[in-house]
């Protein structure tokens, strides 16, 4: 798992607990002529995105009127990276963007409790005894800490992880029955790789560029709505026994599984990217048939290939 090693350029402090975090807040001289109010982090105060800031929350009370309390959190940005409160506990929250600078803010910052890591882009907290807890995705979430007995600091709410395993027999049923679409496609491009670039046949199908992507093509129909067109007209095609449309659907997929060679000013498939690319397709296309999800030991990181499948479905 990936670690960084960032030199702490700022000069964060390593805060051990609430009393430390208020302590550090209080002993802060903000800086002169900033509105609202800007209290540095670290003793490098020119870098001034990284505040520490102090906070009213409210806690859970039977009181009619409430209670109330003040937390206190190292910023980066306009993100609470890591909040103290006085009940002891922690929140880790990581901002929009997931990079190195972030990921150093978060270990010089959690220093006594633990540190971040990746396992391919997939964000772990990890803590003393070596145990790791999964970052959550969406940056409106937050993993809460708190000390426990034997172990160091662990999540208040451990959710367990799942890894999907591929269901094989399941996967080559699937290609079983589209093996003589699969076959047309791989002789056609062995006889010539050149793939035609027409819009007529993008046009004629209606189907969009996005087959197992998230990213937004020019508001083009989503993967899910493009990927079901394509097994639409191909179970259609293959069913009448329709030469025009399996070429068609041949064509298309293979300009969008291969690549524009800039020698012969020609669009490219070879027959083995084909097959490949088509396979793949399949695990998109089927992912809640193909895939099964298996739960994972408490406390160890790792990333799930599949993973993608079943996010892109």
């Amino acid at each position: 798992m990936y670690k960084t090693y960032m030199y702490n350029s700022a000069r964060i402090p390593a805060l051990m607990n609430y009393e430390a975090a208020k302590q550090h807040y209080e002993s802060i001289v903000p800086i002169r002529g900033r509105y609202p109010e800007v209290r540095p982090l670290g003793k490098k105060r020119r870098y001034s995105d990284m505040q520490m800031v102090e906070k009213v929350i409210a806690l859970k009370s039977e009181h009619p009127l409430g209670e109330f309390a003040k937390s206190y959190a190292a910023r980066l940005y306009n993100t609470d990276c890591v909040e103290f409160y006085p009940d002891g506990t922690l929140a880790i929250r990581v901002n929009n963007w997931r990079g190195p600078t972030t990921m150093g803010f978060l270990t010089h910052t959690l220093v006594n409790f633990g540190d971040i890591g990746s396992a391919s882009g997939k964000w772990y907290f990890t803590n003393k005894g070596g145990e790791s807890f999964v970052m959550p995705t969406d940056e409106q979430t937050e993993l809460v800490i708190t000390f426990v007995d034997g172990h160091g600091y662990r999540p208040i709410h451990i959710k367990p992880e799942y890894k999907y395993k591929a269901r094989r027999k399941v996967l080559n049923a699937y290609r079983r029955q589209y093996s003589e679409f699969i076959e047309y496609a791989r002789t056609m491009l062995a006889i010539d790789k050149k793939v035609a670039l027409a819009k007529e046949i993008q046009e004629s199908l209606g189907i969009g560029n996005n087959l197992h992507g998230r990213w937004d093509y020019g508001g083009e129909p989503t993967s899910k709505e493009n990927r079901s067109k394509v097994f639409w007209l191909l179970d259609r095609a293959l069913a009448d026994k329709d030469l025009d449309m399996t070429f068609k659907l041949a064509q298309h997929l293979a300009q969008r599984f291969g690549y524009y060679s800039y020698s012969t000013r020609h669009g490219e498939c070879l027959p083995n990217t084909f097959v490949t690319s088509f396979n793949e397709l399949l695990k998109y296309q089927f992912a809640d048939e193909v895939f099964e999800p298996v739960e994972q030991e408490i406390g160890f990181a790792f990333f799930d290939r599949n993973a993608k499948y079943i996010e892109n479905k």
